[in-house]
């Protein structure tokens, strides 16, 4: 028995197939995009991190020198603040 339906599509395997192909392909890209801009933004935040701990670092020995430290001493207490090797 056959019936009309009207405004219907009568779809192929190999279209099927094809058609999910380049939704895959679509998809993909859509994923690499989102890789390559969480890694920007992983790179930023890292570039951000390493350089408010130098400002941090550096605050301290500022503020000892604008007090009236010797740059001697505060030489020698950097000396003795870094980690053994």
């Amino acid at each position: 028995m056959q019936v009309d339906l009207p405004g219907s599509v009568v779809w192929t395997a190999s279209q099927v197939a094809t058609d999910a192909a380049k939704w895959f392909v679509e998809l993909g890209r859509v994923v690499t995009l989102g890789v390559f801009g969480a890694m920007l933004l992983a790179g930023a935040t890292l570039a951000i991190a390493v350089i408010t701990g130098l400002v941090e670092r550096r605050r301290p020995f500022a503020l000892l020198r604008l007090a009236g430290m010797p740059l001697r001493r505060l030489k020698q207490c950097c000396y003795w603040r870094r980690p053994p090797r």
